[in-house]
């Protein structure tokens, strides 16, 4: 590869910006409800679930075991390549870098919890999606029926 050093110095400096930018406006940007419901609840969610689902079900251990040892290895590693960084360039420069990575690292991860999971927290009460905005209340022989139904 023949890329001058300002080339990927501009591109590593673009990838650390745009993750936490990024993070920032799924976090706090508004979104319609009707953009959470149709869309996240009702096609984004349940495609994601059934694909991870179906991806991990066959395996013998708990994927989240995985992650978490992964993650643990990946900050040991990290920390060591922060210190090594500290002896060759100054502590000013590795402190430069540790801060962009970890602020890398956080913006991925809400990143993915928040399209993993995060957009139900953002998801209409119930109560909400029936005419008039309010539920009827039950009945005796609605809730005896709903108690049989169940049971069969």
């Amino acid at each position: 590869m023949d890329e001058s050093p300002v080339k990927l110095k501009s591109t590593r400096v673009l990838g650390w910006i745009v993750l936490p930018v990024l993070a920032l406006l799924l976090m706090f940007a508004p979104m319609p409800d009707w953009a959470i419901d149709s869309f996240y609840t009702q096609n984004v969610y349940p495609q994601l679930q059934r694909q991870v689902t179906s991806g991990t079900n066959f395996l013998p251990f708990a994927v989240l075991d995985v992650i978490l040892v992964a993650t643990s290895l990946m900050v040991l590693f990290g920390a060591l390549r922060l210190l090594r960084r500290a002896s060759a360039y100054g502590v000013v420069e590795a402190l430069w870098d540790g801060s962009r990575r970890l602020l890398r690292g956080a913006a991925l991860i809400i990143i993915l919890f928040l399209v993993g999971w995060g957009y139900n927290y953002r998801r209409q009460p119930l109560e909400n999606s029936f005419p008039g905005g309010k539920a009827a209340p039950p009945t005796m022989e609605a809730l005896q029926a709903a108690v049989l139904e169940a049971n069969v």
